[in-house]
């Protein structure tokens, strides 16, 4: 599907991540950019998540 009919449906996947980059780097990124952007903070996030719940529930 094309952005530009108005028919295009984002998964709610892209919308998650998409707002996920706009809250920690501040802009949205295109393209390639975005998704090695994204596979290399992701795991990343995901530590930080578990380090911390780990340290509060501990």
């Amino acid at each position: 599907m094309n952005r530009d009919t108005g028919n295009f449906r984002p998964s709610f996947f892209l919308v998650l991540t998409e707002w996920l980059f706009t809250v920690f780097v501040g802009r949205r990124s295109e393209g390639a950019i975005f998704y090695i952007r994204f596979l290399v903070l992701l795991p990343l996030l995901l530590y930080l998540f578990i380090v911390g719940a780990q340290a509060a529930f501990g």
